[in-house]
């Protein structure tokens, strides 16, 4: 070996360093022709190359004149170093004769496993090596006793049978691993198990309850047909359908026959029953018809206006128009429509080619709009009109194309019935004067379009209006 490689805590002097390595001599030897010193492993080495002289002023050499120098070895071996693992962290320094017995107990020189296994480790890490990741260490299991090595305790460990256990499904029981088979297939609470009439599994605790409900659980037939048993979901259809003794009700249920009988009877009763069926069918007819009517009803008050206001749109106002020329004195009514929820029933008639004696004689087209009054339902009020109905004050025309046409301009025009006394040309005469019983009024129209009226009437003296819009205030009678 050259000579040694270590971290000297002083720097060498020349004459200890081996010419050949430039290292302090390790055994050194020393030539007598000469006086020079080198390492014995160096020498050996430059002398086996088959040169026989010197390496420092090449002299021949002679092997029998070569011999160690016990001197310089001792200075050598005096020098301080520190320990080899000192990058590590050791913090040994010392002579360096003292370097192999350090490392024999130095903690981070590196030692072969004493198991002899193939690691090789820091002396302070050995112990954690030995007790927990030598393959060749000796365990002895807690459960069993038994004594194994490092790699067979791990395949023994998670299946030693003696190990104390907790049950896989959870049902609290704890026992030795050997006993945990027999208890899951036939002491555990919570193992599953198949039904024995379906195909389904269920939790042992719960197979009893499922039984009394399985849809396959064979039953008899309630009636005592002589069928057997069958299936409980089975069961319904059966007595539906084949079950002869099942009693069943009559076809004619609806109509109101109670009777229940054995299926095979029945075909008998409606056969000796017709007369009694066909009269509760006339009585269901009879029903049915009162409860349509009275919805009719319902449905008519309930499509009745009650706010006092009157959206009127005339449809097909050409046609009609053509009809009201034909016919003389024909009216088209509106639907009816209360003042106020407890007000006055009115209704609205229009006479679309004008009536009276001036029927035709004018270029333009006149109709004239009548509101009627319906009495109530109480007769002793007959002249609750004549105290309390009021003129209107708000009514407006609109045609299709969304033109209002207020009263006294415009194309249209609306014309009060008394006011036809006065002689003006822009109103027509009409044989229907104001009356208590209704108003009549009339407007004039030179296009022939569909009109929409709408009139709000004032509702009686105990309720408020329920008019909405802008109003266009008419004159008051005189």
């Amino acid at each position: 070996m050259p000579g040694f490689d270590y971290k000297f805590l002083e720097k060498p002097k020349r004459r200890l360093l081996c010419p050949l390595c430039g290292k302090p001599m390790r055994e050194p030897v020393q030539v007598s022709t000469c006086g020079h010193r080198f390492c014995d492993t160096c020498l050996q080495e430059f002398l086996s190359e088959g040169v026989f002289k010197c390496p420092e002023d090449q002299l021949p050499l002679d092997y029998a004149k070569i011999y160690p120098d016990p001197e310089l070895e001792v200075q050598v071996l005096g020098l301080p170093i520190r320990c080899i693992h000192s990058e590590e962290g050791c913090r040994w320094s010392g002579p360096l004769r003292h370097l192999q017995g350090h490392l024999n107990t130095c903690s981070f020189n590196v030692v072969p496993c004493p198991n002899r296994c193939p690691a090789k480790l820091s002396r302070r890490d050995l112990p954690a090596h030995l007790q927990h990741d030598c393959p060749k260490r000796r365990l002895k299991c807690e459960f069993c006793g038994c004594d194994f090595s490092g790699e067979a305790f791990e395949s023994h460990e998670g299946v030693c049978p003696q190990e104390s256990v907790y049950c896989e499904n959870k049902c609290g029981a704890r026992m030795m691993r050997r006993l945990l088979a027999q208890h899951a297939t036939s002491e555990c609470p919570k193992r599953t198990q198949p039904c024995t009439y379906c195909t389904k599994e269920f939790v042992f605790d719960t197979i009893q309850s499922h039984q009394y409900q399985c849809p396959r659980l064979p039953v008899p037939c309630p009636n005592q047909c002589g069928v057997g048993t069958m299936a409980r979901e089975d069961l319904p259809g059966h007595l539906k359908d084949s079950c002869s003794t099942a009693l069943v009700l009559c076809p004619f249920k609806d109509s109101g026959c109670k009777h229940r009988c054995p299926k095979l009877a029945m075909a008998r009763h409606v056969e000796e029953s017709v007369k009694p069926h066909l009269a509760m069918m006339c009585a269901l007819v009879s029903r049915q018809r009162q409860e349509l009517q009275e919805l009719r009803r319902e449905l008519e008050e309930l499509s009745v206006g009650s706010d006092g206001v009157l959206i009127w749109k005339i449809g097909s106002y050409g046609r009609r128009l053509q009809e009201a020329k034909a016919k003389p004195n024909l009216e088209c009514f509106s639907p009816a429509f209360y003042t106020h929820k407890y007000g006055y029933k009115l209704q609205v008639s229009a006479f679309l080619n004008g009536n009276g004696s001036d029927r035709r004689k004018f270029s333009h087209q006149y109709s004239t709009l009548k509101i009627q009054t319906t009495k109530r339902a109480t007769s002793h009020a007959t002249d609750h009109i004549t105290y309390y109905f009021h003129l209107p004050e708000v009514l407006k025309f609109q045609n299709v194309r969304g033109e209002r046409r207020l009263w006294g301009g415009g194309k249209g025009r609306l014309v009060l019935s008394w006011l036809i006394s006065k002689p003006d040309p822009r109103f027509s005469v009409t044989d229907s004067p104001w009356s208590e019983s209704g108003i009549t009024l009339n407007w004039t129209s030179s296009e022939g379009q569909r009109t929409i009226l709408n009139h709000q009437i004032p509702p009686s003296p105990l309720q408020p209006c329920l008019g909405r819009g802008p109003v266009s205030q008419v004159p008051s009678r005189g």
